[in-house]
C-alpha cells in the first residue's frame, strides 16, 4: 500500500507536466498565429496615418486583401456611379493591390487630364494585352513613350495615309457589292430572315484581311476553331477578361492557371502567332506574284529593311501591329457598316433641310455684296457688322463668305471649325505663282501640306541649319552699317536699304549668292516682287465669278498678262539658278544652301513627296514673297522712311 501511495503522486505529477507543456505549445502557437494579424493591423494603421498626411481622396471602406473589388458588382460603371454619389466625384479605390483613382465628373476629369496628362495617357497594364501585343510592341496598348511616338508616326506616315487608304477603294467596293448580291439572292430564294451578323463580319473580315494580308482568309484558318470569327471572339475575350494577376501580381498567376485562363491565353496567342508566321512567309516567297497595291505586311517588311529608321522593325513588331488590327478594326467596321446596311435595306425619302444662316446685307444680282466692300474693305466690313451683327454672310460674286468681326466669336469659330478655316481662300494668282499650290504658304491643308511642312521643319529650316548661316547675317548687317556711315551726312533711303539687306540675306541662304542688279527681264528683283505682291493681293474676277466670265474680265483688264509675265520672270530666274547648282564644275560650297538641300532630297527620294523642279521653284517663290511679311517691309508702301546718319567723334565720349 505504501508503494502504491508513493507511485500514484509521481504518475499524477507526470501528467500535470505534460498538460503544462501542451498549454505552452498552444500559447506559442496562438502568438505565432496572431503575430501576422497584429502586423497587418499595425501596417494598416501606419498606412491610414500616411494616407491622412498625403491628403488622399475619400475612399470607401476596404476589406483585407481584396480591397474594394467586392464593391464593383456585375455592372462596374453603375456601382462606381453609386459610390460617387456618396464619396464625391473623385475617390480612391483599392482593387486588390492596385490603387485606382476614379473620377466621375466631366469637369474634374478635364482638370485631371489637363494637369496630369502624361500620367493618364497610357492604358492600364493587362496580362492579356501584354501577351497578345508581344510585350506591348503595338500602338493600342503600348505605354506613352518615345517608342510609342515613333510607332504612331510610322502608322500615320506609312501605313494608314490618305493615299494608301484611297488606293483600296476597289476592295471596299467589291466586298460591299458581294454583300448586297448575297442578301439579294437569299431574299429571292426564301422568305426566311437573313442572319446579318455573319454577313457583316464576313464583309469586315474580307476587307481588313485583303488590306493587311493581300487576300481574304475565309474558312477554318485556326486549329480548334470552326471559323475565323471564333478566333477573333476568343482574342477579344482574352483582352477583356478579369485577370487575377493584374490585381495580385505575385500570387494571381496561380489562380489564373487554376481557372484555365492562362492556358486559353497561351493557345490563343500560339494560334495567331502561327497564322501570322505563315502569312509573312507567304509574302517573303520569291515566287509570289507582285501585287498591284502594297498591303500592310508588304509595307512593314519593306520598312524592316530600312536601317536608318529610329525603330528597327522585327517580326514581333509586325505581328503585334497585325494582331491588334484584327480584334479592334473588325468590330469598328461592324459598327460602321450596320447603319449603312440599314439604309440600303430601308430606303427613305430625303428630307428637306432648312439652314439657319447668319444675317446678310441686301445684295445685287450677279455681283452680290461686292459693291459694299469699298476702297477700304476692312473699314466697310466694320460698318456692316455694326448694323448686321458680329457674324454675317456676304455673297461676293458667286462665293459665299462668312465674316466674323468679334474676337470671342472668331475664337469659337476657329476652335469648332478649325479644319474648315485653316486653309487660305483659293486664288487664281496664288495658284499660278505657287506652281498649282505646290508651296507651303498657299497650299490647302491636307496630307501634302503636312508632308511639305515636315520637310521644311526637319530638313530645310532646322535650328542647326539656321544657325550655320549666322555669318551671312553678320556680313550683310556689316555692309548695311558701312553703307549708312559712308552716306553721312546725307539722308539714307531706309526702305531700299532694308530691302537690299533682306534680299541679300535670303538670296545667299536660298541660292548661295546675292543676286544684285537686273536679274529679271522686266526689272530688278524688288520691282518683280512688288508686282507679285500686288497681283496676289489684288482683285481677280476669276476668284468671284464663273471661270469663263472671270477669265475674260481679267484678260480685258490686263491682269492675266501681268500674271503670266510675273510667273515667267520668276520661273526663268529659278531655272537659271537651279542649272547653276546642277553644274558639275560649280565649286562645292562650305555650307549647303536651300537649293542644294532640296536637290539632294530629290535625288535621294528620301521624302514621301518626290520633289521635282516644280516643287523646288514653288518653295523658293514662297520664300521670296514672304520677305515683306517676315521683315515688316510693307511699311515702305505706306510711309517713306529716311535716316540721316551723323558722324560722332567718339574720343569726346571717352571717360
Amino acid at each position: 500500500m505504501k508503494q502504491k501511495d508513493v507511485v500514484m503522486p509521481i504518475h499524477s505529477n507526470h501528467s500535470l507536466c505534460k498538460t503544462c507543456v501542451s498549454l505552452m505549445e498552444l500559447y506559442w502557437f496562438a502568438v505565432l498565429l496572431l503575430l501576422p494579424l497584429l502586423s497587418l493591423l499595425f501596417v494598416s494603421k501606419r498606412t491610414n496615418e500616411a494616407s491622412s498626411k498625403t491628403n488622399l481622396p475619400p475612399s470607401p471602406p476596404t476589406l483585407p486583401i481584396i480591397g474594394n473589388l467586392h464593391q464593383l458588382g456585375k455592372i462596374p460603371h453603375r456601382s462606381l456611379w453609386k459610390l460617387s454619389q456618396k464619396y464625391g466625384p473623385v475617390m480612391l479605390l483599392k482593387l486588390g493591390r492596385v490603387p485606382t483613382l476614379v473620377v466621375s465628373s466631366p469637369e474634374m476629369a478635364k482638370q485631371v487630364l489637363k494637369t496630369h496628362d502624361l500620367e493618364c495617357c497610357s492604358r492600364p497594364y493587362s496580362h492579356g494585352a501584354i501577351k497578345l501585343s508581344y510585350n506591348l510592341l503595338d500602338v493600342a496598348f503600348g505605354p506613352y513613350s518615345e517608342y510609342w511616338r515613333e510607332i504612331r508616326k510610322l502608322c500615320v506616315i506609312e501605313l494608314f495615309t490618305v493615299k494608301r487608304v484611297q488606293s483600296f477603294w476597289h476592295v471596299r467596293e467589291r466586298e460591299v457589292a458581294r454583300l448586297i448580291n448575297s442578301i439579294s439572292e437569299l431574299s429571292s430564294k426564301s422568305n426566311h430572315p437573313i442572319e446579318v451578323n455573319e454577313k457583316i463580319f464576313s464583309l469586315a473580315n474580307n476587307i481588313i484581311c485583303t488590306i493587311a494580308f493581300g487576300r481574304s482568309y475565309e474558312g477554318k484558318q485556326f486549329e480548334g476553331y470552326q471559323k475565323f470569327q471564333e478566333a477573333i471572339d476568343e482574342a477579344m475575350a482574352m483582352l477583356s477578361s478579369f485577370w487575377v494577376a493584374d490585381f495580385f501580381p505575385k500570387i494571381g498567376w496561380v489562380i489564373d492557371v487554376v481557372t484555365g485562363l492562362h492556358r486559353r491565353l497561351e493557345k490563343c496567342f500560339r494560334d495567331f502567332d502561327t497564322f501570322f508566321e505563315r502569312v509573312i512567309e507567304e509574302h517573303l516567297d520569291p515566287n509570289r506574284p507582285k501585287p498591284e497595291h502594297e498591303d500592310i505586311i508588304n509595307v512593314l517588311l519593306r520598312l524592316s529593311k530600312d536601317k536608318t529608321s529610329p525603330v528597327q522593325l522585327s517580326r514581333d513588331h509586325i505581328k503585334s501591329i497585325l494582331m491588334l488590327s484584327l480584334p479592334w478594326l473588325i468590330p469598328s467596321l461592324l459598327l460602321l457598316f450596320i447603319p449603312i446596311l440599314y439604309l440600303l435595306l430601308n430606303p427613305s425619302k430625303p428630307k428637306t433641310t432648312t439652314y439657319n444662316f447668319p444675317p446678310s446685307p441686301q445684295k445685287l444680282p450677279i455681283i452680290g455684296n461686292l459693291h459694299q466692300l469699298g476702297r477700304i474693305p476692312h473699314y466697310s466690313l466694320y460698318k456692316l457688322s455694326e448694323k448686321h451683327g458680329h457674324i454675317m454672310l456676304l455673297q461676293l460674286g458667286r462665293v459665299p463668305t462668312l465674316v466674323v468681326s468679334s474676337p470671342e466669336l472668331a475664337r469659337d469659330v476657329l476652335r469648332t471649325h478649325d479644319l474648315d478655316c485653316c486653309t487660305r481662300p483659293l486664288s487664281r494668282g496664288q495658284k499660278k505663282i505657287s506652281y498649282d499650290f505646290l508651296d507651303l504658304a498657299f497650299s490647302p491643308y491636307g496630307e501634302y501640306w503636312r508632308e511639305m511642312r515636315k520637310m521644311c521643319v526637319m530638313e530645310l529650316f532646322t535650328s542647326r541649319r539656321v544657325q550655320s548661316y549666322w555669318y551671312v547675317r553678320e556680313d550683310e548687317v556689316g555692309h548695311l552699317v558701312d553703307n549708312i556711315m559712308r552716306a553721312a551726312p546725307n539722308p539714307v533711303e531706309m526702305n531700299d536699304t532694308m530691302f537690299t539687306l533682306t534680299n541679300n540675306v535670303i538670296c545667299r541662304v536660298a541660292f548661295g549668292t546675292s543676286h544684285r542688279g537686273n536679274q529679271f527681264e522686266h526689272g530688278e528683283l524688288k520691282e518683280v516682287i512688288d508686282d507679285a505682291m500686288t497681283l496676289l493681293s489684288g482683285f481677280s474676277a476669276s476668284d468671284f465669278f464663273s471661270p469663263r466670265v472671270g477669265w475674260v474680265i481679267d484678260l480685258v483688264t490686263g491682269l492675266h498678262w501681268r500674271l503670266e509675265r510675273c510667273y515667267r520672270s520668276f520661273d526663268t530666274f529659278f531655272e537659271k539658278v537651279i542649272q547653276e547648282h546642277l553644274d558639275p564644275a560649280r565649286p562645292r560650297p562650305e555650307n549647303e544652301d536651300i537649293i542644294d538641300v532640296m536637290l539632294g532630297l530629290a535625288k535621294e527620294r528620301s521624302t514621301v513627296v518626290h520633289l521635282t523642279k516644280q516643287h523646288i521653284k514653288a518653295v523658293l517663290v514662297g520664300e521670296e514673297l514672304n520677305m515683306e511679311e517676315e521683315f515688316g517691309l510693307n511699311i515702305r508702301k505706306r510711309v517713306p522712311l529716311h535716316l540721316v546718319p551723323i558722324k560722332y567723334n567718339w574720343e569726346d565720349y571717352k571717360p
